[in-house]
């Protein structure tokens, strides 16, 4: 879910891939924002870790390794 967010919007990209996010609060707040109420509480664990640790940047493509390897591991085939 976040992996396409961050496909889709310019703006999302752009906020998670800033080199300079030392505000991770602010970072944190926004994806708060995005998934309030839709995604888990560890989602939302991972993506604090994630941006306290100034890796916001991979953010994109942490979530589309997990999406690869969660498809790989239920057999699912992606179809283009």
């Amino acid at each position: 879910m976040l992996h396409q967010l961050i496909g889709e919007s310019k703006d999302l990209s752009l906020n998670v891939k800033k080199p300079i996010l030392t505000e991770w609060r602010k970072s944190l707040d926004v994806i708060n924002a995005i998934f309030n109420g839709k995604s888990g509480w560890i989602n939302y664990e991972l993506y604090g870790l994630v941006i306290r640790q100034n890796r916001a940047k991979v953010l994109g493509e942490l979530t589309e390794a997990f999406v690869n390897l969660y498809k790989k591991e239920k057999g699912i085939a992606t179809v283009m």
